[in-house]
C-alpha cells in the first residue's frame, strides 16, 4: 500500500519470535508509524485465546517448542516456550536429538537395533560418521525435525524404541501441567495443539481435553482483535 493509505489500517499480528521485551517494543514502534493501530500477539497467546477466550483453561502447544499457557488471577501466564536446547524438552528438536542419540547408542552396541535406528542409518548409507558429520556441520536446529519425523513414523509402525522416546518426551512435559494444577488448585480443561498433538494426546486424561483450535478460529480472533484491540 502507499504509505498514506496504511494509516487507515488496523492490524493484529501473530509473531513466533519477538518474545523479548526490547525487540518486541522496537518492532511495535516501527509498525505503529505505518498503521493506524497495531496489536502484536505471540503465537501461544493467540492459541490460548482462540481456545478459551478469557475463561480458565490450559493451552498446551507441542511443537518445536513447548509453551503452556493458562489464565490466573485475570492475567495470561506462560510456562516453557524458551527454546531448545535451553529448555522445551519433549518438543520436535528434543525428540530429533534423542532419535540421533538412540541411533548412535545402537551403532556402538549399547542398545538393540530398532526400526528407528535402521531408518536413520539407511539415510546415511549405514555410516555413523556421516550422521555425526551432518549433525555437527548443519548448524540449524531444524535438522532435528527430520529425525523427529522419522521417530513419529517409526512409532506408528510399532517401533518400541520410538514409543519409549515419546514416553520420555511426555515425562518432560507433564510437570508443567501438574504445576498449573497446583497453582490454580483445580484441574482445568486442556487444549493441545501443534505438530506433536496427535502423538501426545494419548497421555492426557480425556475427560479434561477440549477440541483443538484451527487456523480459521485464529483468523477470526485476530480480525476481532484488529477492530477492538486486546490487552493481555
Amino acid at each position: 500500500f502507499p504509505s498514506h493509505d496504511t494509516k487507515t489500517i488496523q492490524l493484529a499480528i501473530v509473531v513466533h519470535c519477538y518474545e523479548f521485551e526490547e525487540t518486541r517494543l522496537k518492532y511495535h514502534i516501527s509498525a505503529a508509524k505505518l498503521f493506524k493501530r497495531i496489536e502484536i500477539l505471540s503465537d501461544w497467546q493467540v492459541t490460548y485465546l482462540a481456545s478459551f477466550s478469557q475463561n480458565g483453561g490450559i493451552s498446551l502447544v507441542v511443537d518445536k517448542g513447548i509453551p503452556l499457557s493458562y489464565m490466573y488471577q485475570g492475567k495470561l501466564q506462560k510456562l516453557g516456550g524458551w527454546g531448545f536446547p535451553i529448555y522445551d524438552m519433549g518438543g520436535e528438536y528434543w525428540l530429533g536429538m534423542m532419535a540421533v542419540r538412540h541411533t548412535i547408542q545402537v551403532a556402538e552396541g549399547f542398545q538393540e537395533k530398532s526400526r528407528l535406528s535402521r531408518t536413520i542409518m539407511a539415510r546415511f548409507e549405514g555410516k555413523l560418521e556421516r550422521l555425526i558429520e551432518y549433525c555437527i556441520k548443519n548448524e540449524s536446529l531444524d535438522k532435528y525435525t527430520e529425525f523427529s519425523g522419522i521417530l513419529i513414523d517409526s512409532f506408528f509402525a510399532g517401533c518400541q524404541a520410538a514409543k519409549e522416546l515419546l514416553d520420555a518426551g511426555f515425562e518432560e512435559i507433564s510437570p508443567m501441567i501438574k504445576r498449573v494444577d497446583q497453582i490454580v488448585n483445580t484441574e482445568l480443561p486442556i487444549s493441545v495443539n501443534g505438530s506433536l498433538a496427535h502423538v501426545y494426546l494419548r497421555f492426557i486424561d480425556h475427560t479434561r481435553l477440549i477440541d483443538q483450535v484451527g487456523d480459521q478460529d485464529k483468523v477470526s480472533l485476530l480480525a476481532s482483535i484488529a477492530k477492538t484491540g486486546y490487552q493481555i
